[in-house]
């Protein structure tokens, strides 16, 4: 059996890749205590006098997200990627709220619909369209950029056979010139 061998890195880069190691344990230990003592402490019902801003002050995180994403696509700009998996991400976290804030109210299917027909499918086609934004220049290490992305277009792909609102946005993409990156 053959062992390849790293080279050799510079003792710089291995000191802050070992600080990178340990500030990255430490937020895992904080951020897991941290959940413990929320499901601990919080209450399961609270009255909240900031509702509305909250909601409408996503909303408008999600709209400038949306917006920005358009414009770095249209103007091909190299955050284009970037916008696209970070508007995907506030997609699916405000499905996600919408739907577990919902439950067992009447709102529900509302809130069910929306992320089903809307959210989620648009989710899966801003990070499906991030392969095709990526430049296929290599990295320094020597693989594709494109290639390491190319996994998420397979996964949308998959998706979109069972959902019909998916497959839409997929077809949409496709129809407006973007093309699998293979």
């Amino acid at each position: 059996m053959m062992v390849m061998h790293r080279p050799q890195q510079p003792a710089t880069t291995r000191r802050k890749r070992r600080l990178v190691g340990a500030a990255t344990t430490a937020a895992c230990l904080a951020l897991t205590l941290w959940i413990v003592r929320l499901a601990v402490a919080l209450p399961s019902c609270q009255a909240v006098t900031q509702w509305r801003s909250v909601w409408v002050g996503f909303d408008v995180l999600e709209l400038a997200a949306v917006i920005a994403t358009g414009w770095a696509v249209a103007r091909e700009r190299h955050w284009a990627p970037l916008a696209a998996v970070v508007t995907g991400t506030l997609l699916l976290s405000d499905a996600w709220f919408d739907v577990a804030l919902s439950w067992g109210t009447p709102g529900e299917t509302t809130s069910l619909g929306l992320a089903l027909s809307l959210e989620l499918p648009l989710t899966l086609a801003l990070w499906a369209l991030v392969p095709r934004l990526v430049p296929s220049s290599p990295d320094p290490k020597g693989a594709s950029c494109r290639s390491l992305a190319q996994g998420s277009v397979a996964a949308a792909r998959s998706l979109a056979s069972k959902s019909t609102s998916t497959a839409r946005s997929v077809r949409a993409l496709e129809l407006a010139g973007w093309e699998d990156p293979e």
